[in-house]
């Protein structure tokens, strides 16, 4: 029988598909990391079934942590996204305006993976700036203008 007790008092533990959860168990993971389950009254199991996001794996070792996004996603596992990428240079999600490396592509990053960029030509006469995104190039001394 799957009473425990001393005899004068028995209790049953809980079960879910056939794996015994011991009575005041909180946040045991099944096998097969499908389920989490609880047990806090006799006989009496608590389970969820634990959808983790398409980019996620269950994390099965930690009932605070569920799921964990996979790399390069970011995210609380049930909800996974992923930042952009332009020539190799992550972009982080929300990103406007940011320098890529070589100072010729200004890139914005507002959804998930979906990266805008644009190239930056500047005047023959110009340089581009490289640090702030709405002063795209400067014009050498002595010429004037707005650099492109």
């Amino acid at each position: 029988e799957p009473y425990i007790g001393d005899g004068m008092t028995c209790i049953k533990d809980c079960t879910f598909q056939g794996t015994t959860i011991p009575l005041g168990t909180v946040g045991m993971w099944m096998p097969g990391c499908e389920y989490i389950c609880d047990c806090l009254t006799p006989d009496d199991e608590d389970c969820q079934l634990i959808e983790c996001d398409e980019n996620a794996t269950p994390v099965c070792e930690e009932p605070d942590e569920l799921c964990r996004c996979n790399e390069p996603y970011i995210g609380d596992g049930q909800t996974c996204i992923k930042d952009c990428t332009f020539q190799g240079t992550t972009i982080p999600l929300g990103t406007v305006g940011m320098w890529m490396p070589g100072c010729e592509y200004i890139c914005d990053c507002l959804t998930p993976d979906d990266e805008d960029c644009q190239l930056i030509e500047c005047d023959e006469n110009a340089t581009p700036v490289c640090e702030e995104p709405d002063e795209l190039c400067r014009c050498n001394e002595p010429y004037i203008g707005d650099g492109q």
